[in-house]
């Protein structure tokens, strides 16, 4: 059975809820979590459901554990409807000084910010394992919301963090990890008729395979550029290009948006939404991240195994586990 706990904003045990929630994990995007009480629970008050407080669920069928903090709250029809936002929240309601330059790799900015987050007001934030392998870079804070620092110290560098909540001796700890990747190798294989809910269309994007990445500048003639190519892709498909503006003034950030771009594009992209269920281990192998193996009948003309089955390998970006139906809807 899952586990709801919730956590007053310095991290003391409060409360343990007899609920259900539909929650969401994401790579590098907040994500919220829902669930509701009866409005005649003797826990739906404003002591246990504060603002600030923190909601901890630990799953019982293998999902990785959901943290966040309790910052919308509703009613209707009897009950009281709560929402919770992963740990990005705190970068929300923080802002930075005037003009303050932070210095090191992506891991070592991130790092700073929190400190930083903590040095206005204590939170249940800490440094975690930070393990980042870009240059030195340079990220200015100034008096708007740090997640528009957070994104940009993401995209600029290629790498990303995960949350990680502790518990120990009642007190929650929200450790905040670094990695130069977020894509976890898994052995999961997604199948219909398996561990797939239910029928999907699949549809494939076109690809492109001459990247134009262009960065800052008050015109064209200001502005740095960088182009990425792919000569297989343009013999298989013809010449296909494509650009896309980056926040940055450094050609090298824009060198490597530029290839992940492209390497993004330069085949077509299998997309079909998937709603999950856990037959064997399945939640268990699955995370934002989650390196997987997608099964897809397609019929013989689209595949060279002569079974029909299209398969191929994606990470999932984001999930969403419905409680009532005991599934998992997966981006990928």
């Amino acid at each position: 059975m899952d586990q709801y706990r919730i956590f007053s904003r310095d991290g003391i045990l409060i409360d343990q809820l007899r609920t259900s929630a539909e929650r969401a994990w994401a790579l590098i995007t907040e994500t919220s979590a829902k669930f509701a009480l009866s409005i005649h629970d003797l826990k739906c008050n404003t002591f246990t459901l504060n603002y600030g407080n923190l909601l901890l669920v630990e799953n019982s069928d293998g999902l990785p554990p959901w943290v966040g903090i309790i910052d919308d709250i509703g009613f209707d029809q009897g009950k009281c409807f709560v929402w919770a936002y992963t740990p990005e929240r705190y970068f929300s309601y923080r802002r930075g000084p005037r003009r303050l330059t932070l210095k090191g790799k992506a891991g070592d900015l991130f790092s700073q910010m929190i400190v930083y987050i903590n040095r206005q007001e204590q939170t249940v934030l800490s440094v975690g394992d930070v393990n980042s392998k870009t240059n030195t870079m340079e990220e200015t804070l100034n008096p708007v919301p740090l997640t528009n620092n957070l994104a940009r110290i993401v995209q600029r560098s290629g790498e990303g963090y995960r949350w990680r909540p502790e518990v120990v001796r009642g007190k929650l700890t929200i450790y905040a990890d670094w990695f130069p990747s977020l894509v976890l190798e898994t052995d999961l294989i997604l199948q219909d008729g398996y561990n797939i809910a239910s029928s999907h269309p699949l549809t494939l994007s076109a690809p492109a395979n001459d990247y134009l990445a262009y960065g800052l500048g008050t015109d064209w003639e200001s502005r740095i550029i960088s182009i990425a190519q792919d000569v297989d892709s343009r013999q298989q498909y013809g010449l296909r290009q494509a650009s896309g503006s980056f926040n940055t003034k450094s050609q090298d950030t824009l060198n490597v948006a530029a290839q992940t771009a492209l390497n993004t594009l330069k085949q077509p992209n299998y997309s079909f939404p998937i709603s999950a269920l856990n037959k064997g281990n399945t939640f268990a192998k699955l995370q934002p991240g989650a390196l997987a193996t997608f099964t897809k009948l397609v019929g013989q003309g689209f595949t060279n195994n002569g079974l029909g089955y299209l398969s191929y390998n994606r990470v999932v970006k984001s999930m969403v586990f419905n409680p009532l139906q005991g599934t998992v809807s997966l981006a990928i």
